[in-house]
């Protein structure tokens, strides 16, 4: 199954190389550069061990065990592997910045956050101007005197505040 690029990371391509080793099983091998040998025995055709390149690479989106080591048969390889994929990722990241439709913000770092759950509530334990809960909505809009404000809605109530100043946000309706 193919990896998806948004899901690959490109881990180790600087290992040293090794040797190939021998092994009594038959070695299924593609015609490609990423393939350790087209021959199953662990030696060139003159009887000398092959040298192999590693290059390890991560799929994000295994939960055990999503590293994987391919053998290239030449450093020379490893790096045109490394080249087109590098190539490749960096593509995938222009058409997704290309094809975004909304731009993600970050309202607030502090204001939005749940509180730890404390019993009983008191005033040392929740602040009511500073911690809210979870953000169900919210609307950018600017004053009929060009003022850049957001609306945030939460359960709890409205919080209004000025664009990329979450120090601004304030609540003005209770729930």
């Amino acid at each position: 199954k193919p990896i998806p690029l948004d899901l690959l990371s490109l881990l180790k391509f600087t290992d040293y190389p090794t040797n190939r080793r021998s092994s009594s099983r038959n070695h299924r091998s593609a015609p490609s550069t990423a393939s350790a040998s087209s021959n199953s025995g662990g030696q060139s055709d003159n009887g000398d061990p092959q040298v192999i390149y590693p290059l390890t690479i991560h799929h994000n989106g295994r939960q055990h065990g999503g590293s994987l080591t391919f053998y290239t048969d030449s450093a020379t390889h490893r790096v045109e592997w490394r080249q087109k994929l590098d190539e490749a990722i960096g593509l995938r990241k222009v058409v997704q910045d290309a094809n975004k439709v909304f731009e993600i913000e970050t309202l607030s770092t502090h204001t939005f956050t749940v509180p730890p759950v404390t019993y009983p509530l008191t005033p040392s334990t929740w602040n009511e101007n500073s911690i809210t809960g979870r953000v169900t909505c919210s609307i950018p809009f600017n004053t009929p005197d060009g003022r850049r404000l957001v609306a945030v809605g939460c359960a709890e109530g409205i919080w209004i505040g000025f664009r990329r100043d979450s120090s601004s946000m304030r609540r003005v309706l209770h729930l």
